[in-house]
């Protein structure tokens, strides 16, 4: 699995749970610990230095904090250079779909994150919320 082991793919994958954590407002400390768990257990994410992982995963959450719209676009732009790699842009809404759940409810709010997600990585929707 080191097919998706790079800077872009882990950015996509923080910046995407950064969104969808945060699209009720608030993150739990269920939300957090499944970003963790993601990638210390998967196959496809352990690649990646778990310390990094949650600095990188902080930063969007910092900016997302401090101004939405502009925190927004950073995640955005991070999620867009998956745009061109569909594998890899599923695997990133997988989690994200995950994460929404790891609280015990997939709301509104994070279902609308993950979509929004998804035209930013080219993906239909409906492929992951039907």
């Amino acid at each position: 699995m080191q097919r998706f082991k790079g800077q872009d793919m882990m950015d996509a994958i923080v910046a995407g749970c950064a969104l969808v954590s945060l699209a009720d407002g608030h993150i739990s400390p269920a939300e957090r610990q499944k970003v963790n768990e993601f990638f210390s257990s998967s196959q496809e994410l352990r690649v990646f230095d778990t310390a990094k992982v949650n600095q990188r995963f902080n930063q969007f959450v910092t900016n997302l904090e401090r101004d939405w719209m502009t925190g927004r676009a950073e995640a955005m732009r991070a999620l867009g250079n998956l745009r061109t790699k569909p594998d890899a842009g599923r695997l990133v809404v997988r989690y994200c779909v995950a994460l929404g759940f790891a609280d015990g409810e997939f709301d509104h709010s994070e279902k609308q994150a993950v979509s929004d997600i998804c035209r930013e990585l080219g993906l239909n929707p409906a492929e992951f919320l039907s």
